[in-house]
């Protein structure tokens, strides 16, 4: 069986096919459980990897926008029309430029801690400059070193027991390096790849003795020979792995088709940090040559990831024919960073993506995201379902995943909208009971938001059997009951519609007039005090205000779901250089 065999590809020099294809098998084979398969499969990649073609290809994938003008509330579909002025994005591929930069970076590293373990006189300033260094500003190169720092230090304690000579380590070497690396919280991944022996000597040394004597239990015996050196292989062939993927992430390629846009040379960023430089991002109102923007262009393109979010958002407002263009490149800069500008780009790449390959990496972005616990991810791909979107087959219930996300973020979908889903019995039996039990917990979440919210919603729709009219005053007198918000113009409104509901319009015009002063009074806008006043108009006439149904179709009530979660993502890009609480 040849190597294209093993891998379950044909004959390919595309690097990227040849690493997702190990990737996949390598899911399905432990490395201690089936040594001979894991050794054979290595064997195919390594063979792949180094199989030489007459000729070469290269196969980019491409983005496609169209030139009609982007829509800020929502991911607009793409039209393949190019005669709308269609703009192109090729695929990001990995640098080889950028691989060997890394490469060296993270060898350089390795080599300057070896010759500080072997240097019987350290100085501070040394060390200092280790755990400076600009791989350690990045979260990913701190996975990608933290075995490898380990194996050396944890060698170099053992050598030292073994000879019966004390370490030259200054004390607080390897504390900084377990902080760094948060050893502790990785203990159980850790104990799989080296000895009981490594794991005390390292522990102890950051822990003390404490770390020792409380140990997890599943910390494994002394192992043989045989199976730590095929452990050892499994580990470095991933850890090349990560570095091949992390690599990906790095080189942010963007190019336009009939344009020339030169790779720029690609720095490890700083992490996310707020100061008063950001604030001229918020000055910033659109894309363009104002003072502002340019200024807060000039922190995206320095390395500043909230700048860069910021720059996306502006870029994604605006008219420019190559508006998406440019939101993918500061998402892709930012979304090593930051989850929300990534999963931003994987809707991107999803949505917009000419081809089916564009769309399957979107795809797996958001499920990777989605099993990594980001409650955006999940709820967004509960909606890919739902709609039929999905790109492959189900894995999950998608309902199952839109409770799942409102547990972990009730900011991503309201609790409310779950409980529409069982009174419409989409994909689900129909359960009016259930659906009842969900709004009245919904309207006790974040007292006064949740209770206004069901309120309003219940007020407004025009099927009102699930809660009674009775409830729904009730719940809505509850909030302005509080002295806190019994002149908020937002809470009075709700009543008044709730009095309306209930038929009762002399209550409702009351608190209708009472709300549209208050609303001017406090400075909201015109057309919120307009509206307020057509509701007025509607009292009088002896009507409630119906602008929402409990019972509506599948499509429109999944596509207001997905809608809400881009603009909640993207409002994430426009609030970013926000100075924080």
């Amino acid at each position: 069986m040849n190597c294209w065999e093993v891998l379950g590809i044909a004959p390919t020099d595309n690097e990227r096919e040849i690493k997702r294809a190990y990737a996949k098998l390598l899911r399905d084979c432990h490395p201690e459980d089936e040594p001979e398969k894991f050794q054979r499969l290595n064997e195919a990649y390594q063979a792949a990897l180094s199989y030489e073609f007459s000729e070469s290809h290269n196969e980019d994938a491409i983005l496609e926008q169209t030139g009609d003008d982007s829509n800020n509330d929502s991911f607009d579909k793409v039209q393949e029309d190019e005669e709308q002025g269609s703009q192109w994005i090729a695929e990001i591929e990995p640098v080889t430029e950028q691989e060997v930069y890394l490469k060296d970076k993270i060898e350089q590293f390795l080599a300057s801690l070896t010759e500080l373990l072997d240097n019987s006189r350290t100085d501070d300033g040394d060390w200092k400059a280790l755990f400076n260094n600009e791989l350690m500003q990045s979260s990913e190169c701190r996975q990608l070193l933290s075995y490898q720092v380990f194996k050396l230090l944890a060698g170099h304690l053992c050598h030292s027991r073994e000879d019966w000579s004390p370490s030259n380590l200054p004390d607080y070497v390897v504390p900084e390096f377990a902080r760094i690396f948060d050893w502790q919280g990785q203990e159980l991944e850790l104990s799989k790849a080296f000895s009981l022996e490594e794991m005390d000597a390292v522990f102890y040394a950051a822990y003390g003795s404490a770390a020792i004597n409380q140990k997890a239990e599943y910390i494994a015996p002394q192992e043989n020979r045989t199976k730590r050196v095929i452990k050892f292989v499994a580990y470095a062939a991933l850890w090349l792995f990560m570095l091949s993927i992390f690599t990906r992430f790095m080189s942010d390629k963007i190019e336009v088709e009939d344009e020339n846009i030169e790779s720029e040379t690609v720095v490890i960023q700083q992490e996310p940090y707020w100061d008063a430089d950001l604030e001229v991002c918020n000055q910033a109102s659109e894309v363009g040559d104002s003072e502002a923007f340019l200024a807060c262009l000039e922190l995206a393109e320095s390395g500043r990831v909230y700048a860069q979010m910021r720059v996306a958002g502006l870029y994604f407002d605006s008219e420019d024919k190559e508006a998406i263009i440019e939101t993918y490149k500061w998402v892709s800069r930012a979304s090593y960073y930051d989850e929300s500008a990534r999963l931003i780009k994987e809707i991107i790449l999803l949505l917009y993506g000419k081809t089916e390959k564009d769309q399957e990496i979107g795809y797996k972005g958001i499920i990777n995201l989605s099993d990594k616990g980001n409650a955006y991810a999940t709820a967004y791909l509960a909606t890919l379902y739902y709609l039929d979107m999905n790109v492959f087959p189900r894995a999950a219930n998608p309902l199952w995943l839109l409770e799942k996300a409102q547990k972990a973020n009730p900011d991503t979908v309201d609790l409310y909208k779950i409980a529409l889903i069982h009174a419409n019995g989409f994909e689900i039996k129909q359960n009016e009971e259930k659906a009842k039990e969900l709004i009245l917990q919904a309207s006790l979440e974040e007292f006064p938001t949740g209770a206004n919210n069901v309120a309003w919603e219940l007020s407004t729709s025009s099927d009102q059997h699930l809660i009674s009219t009775d409830k729904i005053v009730e719940l809505a007198k509850s909030i302005i009951q509080d002295k806190r918000y019994a002149k908020d113009p937002v809470y009075v409104d709700t009543l008044a519609a709730a009095y309306a509901a209930n038929k009762d319009f002399e209550h409702a015009i009351e608190y209708q007039k009472e709300a549209i002063e208050l609303f001017k009074n406090k400075g909201y806008a015109q057309s919120e005090i307009e509206q307020a006043g057509e509701r007025l108009g509607l009292f009088q006439q002896q009507k409630p205000a119906i602008y929402t149904s409990i019972f509506t179709d599948k499509k429109t009530f999944f596509n207001d779901i997905q809608s809400a979660i881009e603009r909640k993502l993207l409002n994430q890009l426009h609030w970013a250089t926000e100075q924080p609480e």
